[in-house]
């Protein structure tokens, strides 16, 4: 797992505690924009966009109640410690309290989508 994307995941996540609207990410690679593209299909950022003026990038924060999208991000790959897993180990994972988000040949997915495609990948982060 990259710098980029951990201190990306940070940004987001310390803006959900400070209760923020938006929060500006200036370093940023194609890797940290497909995880961003999955949290907002998935539902976890109400939008993003691109400042070319500032060079960066506006995530829109979602919350609902006044409650933050998700409570809790924990990373499970760190920056030199990949955790790869097969098939047969993401079925252990599965739960329904979470997203456990994959990288995989197919692209950035949940636990469920890349059991449906039948493919392992390497273990980014847990959100809840």
């Amino acid at each position: 797992m990259n710098i980029i994307l951990i201190q990306m995941l940070f940004i987001i996540k310390n803006g959900y505690r400070l209760k923020k609207k938006q929060v500006k990410i200036y370093k940023f690679n194609n890797f940290s924009l497909n995880v961003l593209n999955f949290l907002y299909k998935n539902g976890y950022i109400l939008t993003y966009n691109f400042n070319n003026a500032q060079n960066c990038i506006n995530i829109f924060l979602k919350y609902y109640k006044g409650k933050s999208a998700f409570s809790t991000l924990y990373l499970i790959s760190k920056v030199h410690k990949n955790i790869y897993v097969t098939v047969d180990l993401l079925a252990k994972y599965q739960n329904n309290l979470g997203t456990f988000v994959i990288s995989t040949s197919k692209g950035i997915l949940s636990l469920e989508q890349a059991l449906k495609l039948n493919i392992g990948g390497k273990l980014l982060f847990y959100i809840f």
